[in-house]
């Protein structure tokens, strides 16, 4: 499942002791599988804090949570009472590694036979790319489709990159979502933080432009995303649907790491 979709309806949190959030849930199908794979998600959304859950109903589901006054995402495995702290500083330790990596991998490839090397960086093609990113402009081209989706009337708008259609997002209005616009604050704060490490780290770069961005041209459309359909050329690929949404209160401790669970780095 595509990591920063899900984000897309992702829940945040202030601080407190018990504070009224939205929670929501979230079906996420993969079409490229046959039966499609279904993963479904409960998000939490608040002011301040990005959290997002799988639904498995138990104690033991991992989580994730992005902190927007520290900048950090942690992500949660209470199987393993263990956690990750993703930050910029760990991330470019990871850049730092894949690019010695590469270079390794290059030094080697470049000892092979002819044929054997070609055949390598074909298939690491999408992996080493070259160091430079292709600069992507995201333009929304609102169209006239309008269908009801989970009982809310949506419209259409497609997502292209460099024109090339990437995605459809259908929206509803804030209001008929139940969801206040101002919920989306964090997440431009997120898109930002992830935009500023991509800057910095090519090889994030590259997966993040592979990924879509964290919904690129969200700010130019008034409403609230129901569903969001990925593609690659004219297939849709993924599709992730917002169901439902409770306001509910949610004890700050949901939101920290329990003080008894271990750190692990990134990448171990």
């Amino acid at each position: 499942m595509r990591f920063l979709t899900v984000v897309l309806f992702a829940l945040l949190v202030s601080a407190g002791t018990a504070l009224a959030d939205h929670v929501l849930q979230a079906e996420s199908r993969d079409l490229q599988a046959d039966p499609p794979e279904i993963d479904h998600m409960v998000l939490y959304l608040g002011k301040g804090k990005l959290a997002t859950e799988n639904a498995t109903g138990t104690e033991e589901a991992s989580k994730s949570i992005y902190d927007a006054t520290e900048k950090v995402i942690w992500h949660v495995e209470p199987a393993t009472k263990s956690y990750m702290r993703i930050d910029e500083a760990s991330m470019r330790q990871i850049g730092s590694q894949m690019d010695a990596a590469m270079k390794q991998m290059q030094e080697q490839m470049e000892k092979m036979p002819e044929e054997q090397r070609q055949q390598m960086e074909q298939m690491m093609k999408g992996v080493m790319g070259g160091g430079e990113v292709e600069k992507t402009t995201w333009t929304v081209e609102p169209s006239n489709e309008k269908k009801d989706i989970q009982g809310r009337s949506c419209k259409r708008y497609d997502v292209l990159a460099n024109g090339v259609k990437q995605s459809e997002i259908w929206a509803t209005s804030w209001k008929e979502a139940g969801v206040p616009k101002e919920s989306f604050d964090v997440l431009r704060d997120f898109a930002s933080f992830m935009e500023e490490i991509a800057a910095s780290i090519p090889a994030f770069a590259k997966a993040m432009q592979e990924q879509g961005g964290v919904m690129p041209g969200l700010e130019k459309i008034d409403g609230f995303p129901i569903r969001v359909v990925d593609f690659e050329g004219s297939e849709p690929t993924q599709e992730t649907t917002f169901t439902s949404v409770e306001e509910k209160k949610i004890d700050a401790a949901f939101y920290k790491v329990p003080a008894d669970y271990t750190e692990k780095k990134l990448g171990e």
